[in-house]
């Protein structure tokens, strides 16, 4: 019950969020540009894959790259990983992988177990490694860094299921809300900050912090 609350108090900023993305489109239509090379990253990996990667279905990578993202998870909110498991074959238990780790309870629990399904880890890595790529190479860069993000979203894809641990274990209309939310926080930021630059991330934010405030006014 607290779970389906909080799910409803999160709808507002569902909201809030959402309704900056025609601005934000518009934006991108205005002066494409700077997303070009991204864009043309994260159209050849979406093509590659439904060319040769979907064929073979989800392997070690995929499972390697969901774990790592609850252990970096872990790390980011101080909380011990005990052990790091992911192959290509399922253990005893049934499982492709898994983290074992110290035990988190609220916000940070929630934020652990759901983080695969909204946070782009390679991307965020690409990301941070950006600002310190020259100019004359970002174009480049911008290539790898759309790559990607066009597994990410397709990982997301195919990973999000009510069938899913993670996801039941955050009860699904709770874990739906949340990772809608996240999911229209960390996309149009990662938009932004290759559009213009991480300077424009705090109003973009902000705004829609304050969205469900400025409509009672």
């Amino acid at each position: 019950m607290i779970r389906f609350i909080a799910a409803i108090l999160l709808l507002p900023w569902v909201v809030g969020f959402a309704v900056q993305l025609p601005a934000l489109a518009k934006s991108i239509y205005a002066e494409p540009n700077p997303l070009a090379p991204f864009g043309v990253g994260v159209g050849l990996y979406a093509l590659v894959w439904a060319l040769f990667i979907r064929k073979r279905g989800r392997g070690v990578w995929d499972t390697f790259e969901h774990e790592l993202t609850h252990a970096v998870f872990c790390v980011l909110l101080f909380k011990k990983v005990r052990s790091f498991h992911a192959d290509s074959n399922p253990d005893h238990r049934g499982f492709l992988g898994y983290v074992a780790h110290e035990e988190a309870s609220g916000f940070r629990g929630v934020l652990i177990t759901l983080a695969p399904y909204f946070f782009p880890t390679f991307t965020a890595f690409l990301l941070l490694i950006r600002l310190l790529v020259a100019d004359e190479f970002l174009r480049y860069f911008d290539l790898v860094l759309g790559a990607s993000f066009s597994y990410h979203l397709i990982s997301n894809w195919q990973e999000f299921g009510f069938h899913q641990d993670d996801i039941r274990r955050q009860k699904l209309f709770f874990s739906t809300v949340f990772i809608l939310l996240a999911n229209l926080i960390v996309i149009p930021v990662v938009l932004i900050v290759l559009l213009k630059d991480w300077a424009s991330v705090p109003p973009y934010l902000v705004q829609g912090v304050q969205w469900p405030y400025l409509i009672l006014k």
